[in-house]
């Protein structure tokens, strides 16, 4: 990658630290975190030697604990459809595509044959999107087109194999607008929020992370451009870390194990974080909460759902939002900036959906006594 990783240094502000793999496994161990280890294949496009598949296969059978894997072909080689079956036989969990780099447009349909064959596998489809900091701030980009990683390229990629997982790295960046009205549209669409400080990324896309697209989204860091310490560290400065975003989704689209029951995480420290256990039940019960809008509504916005004094989610106006629950007691609360409803005690059984909905429509007088009593700001009703 020499040529290649100066300019994306320069572009992150951020020096390539280079780890040996014992090293980088102790890393992820360490943060009771799992890195995702990518292929490589752009010889076509790049004359320059591959990451073959059966090296990061090597990597996560060595560190099984802190590595998963995904795979790469090179679209424009014959070869690439077998290739695809052999990152299946790997146990490798997906292919990577860099359009930009691989010089392809994904919405060419002579490329859709790779793409069945990642359907049909069982493989997800990660996809580079947006702009690139490889190439960035230099004389033509090094040859590299932005434009065949524009996100709408895959939009009839996800239409044709609606049995494909499609992964859009880094959110398309400035095309994400697009992108978040594909993830509406198709629900195999997924974001993932890697390359980005958290603090940086734009609040379009933000709300919908906290809201309605909250089960599509999959975080990374793009290490070694960014550490994963720094993405933990602002995910819960803004309160972005829920299991659902650091390990829910991603562990269903890669097909890893569930957090085990009544697991959840906890800050430990600005940097670091752990794994605490809640309980040993199953999680057999659902809690639906929908933000139902009765005419005009006094507290619009977007509100976040608590449980058991944890928030787990938010949801928007004329939404609604499913969380699992372990059987018993809980507590719910929702909250809209400094103003909250009552807290409300529910019971759950063994696989029941407990519904409740909540309102900022008040009358006036108590929606001006809720500057001062912020409880009374939002009401919560058991449906």
């Amino acid at each position: 990658m020499a040529g290649y990783v100066e300019a994306a240094e320069a572009y992150f502000r951020s020096r390539v630290e280079r780890q040996s793999l014992d090293e980088l496994a102790a890393k992820y161990e360490a943060l009771d975190a799992m890195a995702v280890l990518l292929a490589w294949d752009a010889e076509t496009a790049t004359g320059r030697p591959r990451v073959p598949n059966s090296t990061v296969a090597a990597a996560v059978r060595e560190h099984p604990g802190a590595f998963t894997g995904i795979g790469s072909v090179d679209p424009h080689k014959e070869s690439a459809v077998d290739e695809v079956a052999e990152i299946a036989a790997l146990g490798l969990r997906g292919v990577k595509f860099h359009p930009s780099l691989q010089a392809f447009a994904p919405d060419d349909e002579k490329f859709w044959p790779v793409f069945a064959a990642c359907e049909s596998h069982g493989l997800l489809a990660l996809f580079h999107t947006g702009t690139s900091g490889i190439g960035a701030r230099q004389p033509g980009g090094q040859g590299i087109r932005i434009d065949y990683a524009h996100p709408l390229k895959l939009d009839s990629v996800a239409a044709a194999f609606p049995g494909l997982t499609v992964v859009a790295a880094h959110f398309g960046w400035p095309w994400h607008m697009d992108l978040l009205a594909m993830a509406l549209h198709k629900t195999n669409v997924y974001i993932d929020i890697s390359g980005w400080s958290p603090r940086r990324i734009p609040a379009e896309v933000t709300r919908e992370l906290r809201g309605r697209l909250a089960g599509q989204f999959v975080w990374g860091s793009d290490f070694p451009f960014i550490a994963p310490e720094r993405c933990l560290g602002e995910l819960e400065e803004l309160g972005l870390d829920s299991p659902v975003l650091l390990h829910g989704n991603a562990a269903r689209i890669l097909g890893l194990p569930a957090l085990p029951s009544g697991l959840a995480f906890v800050a430990e420290g600005p940097d670091k974080r752990r794994s605490e256990t809640r309980g040993d039940r199953q999680m057999s019960a659902t809690l639906k909460l929908t933000h139902k809008a009765i005419g005009a509504e006094v507290r619009r916005g977007t509100y976040d759902v608590v449980v058991d004094g944890e928030r787990v989610g938010s949801v928007e106006m004329n939404h609604a939002i499913e969380v699992p629950v372990e059987p018993g007691r809980h507590t719910l609360q929702v909250r809209n900036g400094r103003n909250s409803s009552s807290t409300q005690t529910f019971d759950a059984a063994e696989e029941e959906i407990v519904a409740f909905r909540c309102t900022g429509k008040r009358l006036l007088p108590i929606f001006l006594a809720s500057f001062v009593v912020p409880r009374l700001a939002l009401k919560l009703v058991r449906d």
